[in-house]
């Protein structure tokens, strides 16, 4: 699958109007057609359920949206329109903030060790085929004094889940893409995605559920309201 449409909806504010200048400048990096919509949600009752409406009925394969700046405000807040968006749509949704660089060069995807998790990976691949970025994945187990502390060369089963899809995807970069690190998800992606400079985060999210309740119990919600940069949330 490769993106054709991409749908970018802003109420006006300077993060919704920077949304719709990164779609188009997707758009143009594309070397290919791809299309773009400019949906004006200011004023709209719900403007994230019209949101997800107008992206079905228009066949968008990537929705893209204004988010705050943390840590001044939570990026994606409770009942907020990205909360509306992210949970309803079917497809992928891109949160921009105002920083965010018109140009994706590097992409950080954030895998759980779980075979559900692992739909992250087939949803990152076209907005990676699309911008050419550089790709790496993170991993975050517990902490080793908790969980094998036996030094006898055995891998956490999440680990080795992980490499083996990694491996299927070799278009991504196979298993050394992989960081693994250990201790608080949250700390560790976000510092990971400093470390390597990374434009864009992509996370698995879970559609449904009462307001609020986003990505992969509290981490993606965290996650989601954290993290400084772009990100990509994929249905899984």
């Amino acid at each position: 699958m490769r993106i054709k449409r991409i749908l970018a909806a802003t109420d006006g504010s300077t993060q919704g109007e920077h949304g719709v200048a990164l779609a188009q400048a997707l758009s143009r990096e594309a070397g290919q057609k791809v299309e773009v919509l400019a949906v004006e949600t200011g004023g709209l009752p719900l403007p994230g359920v019209e949101i997800v409406h107008r992206a079905e009925a228009w066949g968008a394969d990537l929705v893209v949206l204004g988010r705050a700046e943390p840590p001044a405000s939570p990026a994606v807040s409770r009942g907020s329109t990205a909360d509306a968006v992210v949970r309803r749509s079917k497809g992928p949704s891109l949160l921009v903030p105002r920083s965010a660089k018109k140009k994706i060069l590097r992409v950080m995807l954030a895998l759980d060790g779980t075979q559900r998790g692992m739909g992250v990976l087939g949803g990152a691949m076209p907005l990676v085929a699309l911008t050419g970025a550089q790709v790496k994945a993170i991993l975050v187990l517990p902490d080793l004094s908790v969980c094998f502390p036996d030094s006898d060369g055995r891998k956490h089963p999440a680990r080795s889940l992980v490499e083996e899809a990694l491996e299927r995807v070799p278009d991504l970069g196979g298993r050394r893409i992989l960081e693994v690190r250990h201790g608080d998800p949250v700390r560790e992606i976000v510092d990971a995605m400093r470390s390597c400079g990374a434009d864009l985060l992509v996370i698995g999210v879970r559609r449904g559920g009462p307001t609020g309740e986003m990505g992969s119990g509290h981490v993606g919600q965290d996650l989601l309201q954290t993290v400084p940069g772009a990100i990509l949330t994929v249905p899984i």
